[in-house]
């Protein structure tokens, strides 16, 4: 990864509805730091996904797009791909 690439983890094995705005504001105050780098969302460990990991993933996406930056999940087990496909978002997922 270059240098205008930052790793932004998410905790695990679930997100808690606690956390969530607590990412959000992490993330937020990432992008205040200066020109909105490239992120890799690392969701390798949320290994029980529920609906709070599938709405956290897709705010931090939304936040993202809203700063012009570029947000990508890596990581993704089986479990959370298969709820961001139930739910329609699969496109968060990376092609492949």
């Amino acid at each position: 990864m270059d240098e205008s690439t930052v790793t932004f983890p998410l905790p695990g094995p679930a997100i808690t509805p606690a956390q969530v705005p607590v990412l959000c504001r992490r993330l937020e105050t990432l992008y205040a730091s200066g020109p909105p780098p490239r992120v890799v969302c690392d969701a390798t460990a949320v290994t029980a996904p529920d609906l709070t990991a599938v709405n956290t993933l897709a705010r931090l996406t939304l936040l993202s797009r809203h700063r012009g930056a570029t947000f990508t999940i890596h990581g993704a087990g089986p479990a959370l791909r298969a709820l961001l496909t139930l739910t329609g978002l699969s496109g968060l997922l990376p092609e492949g």
